[in-house]
């Protein structure tokens, strides 16, 4: 396993899901789940947590959702004949559409990214606890220290 830095786990992971969905084909759910898996798995196990998959997620959707602003459905080459105030509350429909649909799409990947970092630290859950510097055994003695002074004085 790499003990990566948070950074370079999501960079690597979101690498790995661009490829999953262009060159390979893979896209949806399966591909948001392995990209939050990855990135959680390539963490320290100080510091895995399953909020760097939903980053990971969310940078891959916010990539997705660039992708299909640009690259878009096929528009009717000639619009209808509308009114100029009838065009405004149509666009003003669509730019409240794309924002409400950016922010669920922003959603739905942060929930997938972290479903799979919280599978990636569920399965490697006993590497993720920081070991202690010193655990007492039973047998040992334990010393009480002397109480210091106190400037709470009660002046009666």
């Amino acid at each position: 396993m790499a003990r990566l830095g948070i950074g370079a786990a999501i960079l690597i992971s979101v690498i790995l899901g661009v490829i999953l969905i262009s060159i390979l084909g893979i896209g949806g759910i399966f591909t948001l789940v392995i990209t939050g898996f990855v990135a959680t798995y390539l963490t320290t196990p100080g510091k895995r947590s399953y909020k760097t998959g939903g980053i990971a997620g969310v940078i891959l959707g916010f990539l997705i959702f660039i992708h299909g602003l640009f690259i878009s459905l096929t528009l009717p080459i000639d619009p209808p004949n509308i009114s100029g105030f009838t065009w405004i509350g149509l666009e003003l429909g669509g730019i409240f559409t794309l924002i409400l649909g950016f922010i669920v799409l922003i959603l739905i990947c942060y929930l997938f990214g972290s479903i799979g970092g919280l599978i990636a630290q569920k399965v490697f859950k006993n590497e993720t606890k920081q070991s202690r510097a010193h655990i007492r055994r039973s047998g040992e003695k334990t010393y009480k220290k002397t109480p210091r002074r106190s400037l709470k004085r009660n002046y009666r």
